[in-house]
C-alpha cells in the first residue's frame, strides 16, 4: 500500500478501475476520498460489488 499511497499523494485526480474485490483498489479509493481528492471509478462489464 506505500506505492499506492504515494501515487496517491502525487494526483490531483484519481481514476480507478474496480472489479468489485474487497481489496487493492478498495483501499486506495478510501484512501485518496479521505484526502479530498476526486475520484471517479469505472466498472467493468460484469463486474458487481456484493
Amino acid at each position: 500500500m506505500d506505492a499506492s499511497r504515494y501515487m496517491v499523494d502525487q494526483a490531483d485526480y484519481l481514476l480507478a478501475v474496480w472489479d468489485g474485490e474487497p481489496a487493492g483498489t478498495a483501499d486506495v479509493v478510501l484512501y485518496a476520498q479521505g484526502k479530498g481528492i476526486p475520484v471517479a471509478v469505472f466498472w467493468p462489464e460484469g463486474a458487481r460489488r456484493d
